[in-house]
């Protein structure tokens, strides 16, 4: 296997476990999953790991090519739109 073989692989598995959390989660945030039962801890603000769903979420959508997928991400993006004026140190994890 070459290292092409094994990035496209390793994007592949990231790509169907971020549609797996995107099922889970709906249209919440994940801020992280019990390692016993998989089930997430959600924020409906984003927090702190708002910025980094909304970029795998963006991924997916790149990779797919999917218009429901650009919708997806598109629409995590805008419910972080709020922050952007936040007068808070955390903003830059936000987004």
């Amino acid at each position: 296997m070459t290292a092409g073989d094994r990035a496209a692989a390793a994007l592949q598995l990231l790509v169907g476990r971020v549609e797996k959390t995107a099922e889970l989660v709906g249209t919440r945030f994940p801020l992280y999953a019990d390692p016993t039962d998989g089930h997430w801890t959600t924020t409906g603000r984003g927090s702190w790991t708002g910025g980094f769903w909304a970029g795998l979420l963006w991924l997916r959508a790149r990779h797919t090519g999917s218009a429901a997928d650009r919708s997806a991400a598109s629409a995590a993006t805008a419910r972080l739109a709020p922050w952007i004026e936040s007068d808070t140190a955390a903003r830059g994890l936000i987004l």
